[in-house]
């Protein structure tokens, strides 16, 4: 039985939401990256086996699961994976990179999206760096921050999830799509969508109505872009170098475990938007066909173009709705991410002991909502993210957990422990003062303030005689969970 099979070979229902999708597209003849599939029947007997894990699933030793993954590997899975991807490769010559994504049976639900938290491994060339890639990404379907993320009474059952290896395309430019109620939100940006779903570059931002596609708004706001390294050379910090037509990037950091690098794009680029008005209807088109196609009113879909040819790499059911108002931070403020407001004492979390000790109604300051920050986001109040892409992964969680965010914030100018205040609708963040006159613009929206601890009901109880007014007394009533309101 072979261990990685051709997606026109399997059936519906069989390997995750992602592959279904995937299936559908190709049936239909839309453009999808040609496509493998990877059970995970293999690895979850392997590692019951082992003892690692339960017939239900239950991990019984992270750590030996980890040393399992990357130094005990059952030594005929892996070679088995090696052969096959041997194989795969002189079948398809064509094809010179790929990508290893997850696709977990509860992944790109209606509900839960896990938006970036399995992993994916990008412009992956040889035979055994493929199969290492392989195994990282079956490691991180087991991360902790899977079962925060849906909680217990979701009924999150923690293993190794089914993979899909596809073609790698080497975009000239992408980005993500929305479709949001009676909108249209595109994110984009050149090179690689990992710049947009990471949110750590800025982007080109289009809104359209959704009935007529007349145009709302269209905004660019990027300094950098992602790219796929493909040459031997790693690029040094401050290299000059081109990718196509586009010259002048200059070299800001190198991914080595991607081998992508990410580029400070010179003026021109910075200044132009990244795909033409007849490309953005051409793939305004496409995604309302997939939307037919797949049966999914409101969706998420990712997608490249190569060339004058747009390829759609997946697809599923948008989770929630879109809420900010604007696409871009407006000068003073953050980019308001999802819609809310929140007032606490600020902290960052760095691994998953920080994250327990983050405190209830905090507010969560980190690059990302990813690993241990979902941990702490569950019980923070509100988020400020680095994230500067309102279809970035970040925001997508940041509105599953139903936490106030705002991002394009530089965490560098963050001032720790202190007391802040967000809007997560307008992108406004800034530090209490003791004279700070705080008020709210929309007097009926509630500060999460629930289930504190104590020393966050002191500091509530006194915000609110230093701020007074109507806000002041909701902090107070919400401190007291309602009494004397």
């Amino acid at each position: 039985m072979r261990l990685i099979i051709p997606i026109k070979n399997i059936k519906e229902g069989t390997f995750g939401g992602k592959a279904d999708q995937i299936i559908k597209m190709k049936a239909r003849g839309i453009r999808v990256p040609e496509t493998w599939v990877i059970s995970s029947h293999e690895v979850t007997d392997a590692l019951k086996k082992k003892g690692l894990i339960n017939e239900t699933g239950e991990i019984f030793n992270l750590n030996n699961l980890k040393l399992f993954f990357d130094r005990n590997f059952d030594l005929e899975l892996f070679f088995g994976l090696l052969e096959e991807i041997k194989d795969i490769k002189k079948q398809n010559r064509a094809i010179r990179r790929f990508v290893v994504r997850s696709s977990h049976e509860q992944e790109d639900g209606a509900e839960y999206s896990f938006s970036g938290l399995f992993h994916t491994e990008l412009n992956l060339s040889g035979a055994v760096e493929i199969v290492m890639a392989i195994l990282k990404c079956w490691r991180k379907s087991l991360d902790n921050s899977l079962n925060t993320y849906m909680g217990k009474e979701a009924g999150y059952i923690s293993s190794p999830c089914s993979l899909i290896l596809q073609e790698f395309i080497p975009s000239d430019a992408a980005g993500v799509v929305f479709r949001s109620g009676d909108k249209i939100y595109i994110n984009a940006n050149y090179g690689l969508a990992k710049s947009v779903v990471d949110g750590n570059t800025g982007c080109d931002s289009w809104i359209f109505h959704e009935h007529d596609r007349e145009s709302v708004s269209r905004e660019t706001n990027k300094s950098h872009a992602v790219f796929p390294v493909n040459s031997r050379i790693n690029p040094l910090y401050g290299d000059v170098v081109c990718f196509g037509r586009l010259e002048g990037l200059v070299v800001d950091e190198y991914n080595n475990c991607d081998q992508v690098i990410r580029v400070t794009l010179p003026k021109n680029l910075k200044q132009s938007f990244c795909m033409d008005d007849n490309g953005i209807q051409r793939l305004i088109c496409l995604c309302e066909q997939v939307s037919s196609v797949l049966g999914i009113p409101d969706y998420d879909i990712e997608w490249a173009c190569q060339g004058e040819e747009l390829v759609i790499l997946q697809c599923r059911p948008l989770t929630r709705q879109v809420t900010g108002k604007k696409a871009v931070a407006l000068e003073g403020a953050g980019l308001g991410l999802v819609k809310g407001e929140a007032a606490g004492y600020i902290y960052t979390v760095t691994d998953e002991e920080s994250a327990k000790r983050f405190p209830k109604g905090g507010i969560l300051g980190v690059k990302r909502l990813e690993g241990s920050a979902i941990l702490a986001a569950t019980k923070a109040a509100g988020c400020i993210l680095e994230s500067k892409s309102l279809l970035s992964h970040s925001a997508i969680i940041a509105r599953e957990l139903g936490i106030p965010a705002v991002g394009a914030v530089h965490l560098s100018d963050i001032k720790w422990n202190k007391l802040y205040y967000l809007n997560g609708e307008t992108g406004e963040y800034r530090l209490i003062k003791e004279d700070d006159g705080l008020k709210f613009n929309r007097k009926e929206e509630e500060v999460i303030c629930q289930d504190l601890e104590p020393e966050m009901i002191t500091m509530l109880e006194e915000l609110s005689l230093t701020v007074g007014g109507d806000f002041g007394r909701r902090l107070k009533c919400n401190a007291r969970n309602g009494d004397e309101c």
